[in-house]
């Protein structure tokens, strides 16, 4: 007779206990919230024989800085307010990323003159940054505006930028990169969206993920820095 006291009591105990778990899992669907993130994977061509690495306005590689993890010229990540497939550059260029350099990467291991490779974090709703959120160590940015599900507008052209001085230099000249497959995700789910872009000429092999762009906002000098007006950056750490 205890056996089977047992038995039941440990059968109720068992059926309490899915229950509990059963409503504690949708108490925490209904009010767990999970982060949307988008992230952009960007990159140079990264081979030292290429053609196509980036160049200053005398056409020699954009510096590398020194170190394990240089810190040269300027490069980064950002968009025009206006852009459309037809006119990349059209509209105020927005930055998304700072102290994104010539000779960085995500991989912990630097590159040379003319290159880089980064992994930009982005979080649905909040205005924060993460840029190669890993290796060798992750920071933290600001953007000018909070990125949204409809800011940076989904499906608009992004572009890299890249400067052969500060950019804050009243002399520094830049270029633009971009191309019209080159477009800022739609965020769903809470699984992150990935866009892997390349400044690289070339066509884009089938079996890659990569996203190959050469047109440029100076047309007449390809993957060079040629354009004189004054940018500054605006974002803050």
């Amino acid at each position: 007779m205890s056996s089977v006291i047992l038995k039941d009591f440990s059968f109720h105990l068992f059926a309490r206990t899915c229950v509990v778990s059963f409503l504690s899992f949708f108490a925490c669907d209904e009010l767990c919230s999970v982060e949307q993130q988008l992230v952009v994977h960007w990159k140079s061509s990264t081979s030292a024989e290429a053609a196509d690495l980036l160049k200053d306005r005398n056409g020699v590689k954009l510096k590398s800085g020194a170190g394990p993890n240089h810190d040269g010229d300027h490069v980064t990540l950002g968009y025009f307010t206006g852009a459309t497939n037809s006119d990349l550059f059209s509209g105020d260029w927005v930055p998304l990323t700072t102290g994104t350099n010539i000779g960085d990467s995500s991989s912990g291991y630097g590159y040379g003159d003319g290159m880089f490779s980064f992994t930009t974090v982005f979080t649905i709703g909040t205005d924060s940054v993460l840029v190669y959120p890993n290796e060798p160590a992750g920071y933290q940015v600001t953007a000018p505006s909070v990125i949204n599900t409809t800011t940076p507008t989904p499906g608009s052209p992004i572009a890299i930028r890249f400067y052969d001085l500060d950019p804050t230099n009243g002399t520094v000249k830049y270029n633009t990169v971009s191309d019209a497959e080159w477009k800022w995700p739609a965020v769903s789910g809470d699984i992150p969206t990935n866009l892997y872009i390349k400044a690289s000429s070339g066509t884009t092999a089938a079996s890659s993920k990569w996203v190959y762009g050469s047109t440029f906002e100076a047309s007449g000098s390809p993957f060079q820095t040629v354009l004189g007006a004054m940018t500054t950056l605006t974002l803050s750490s």
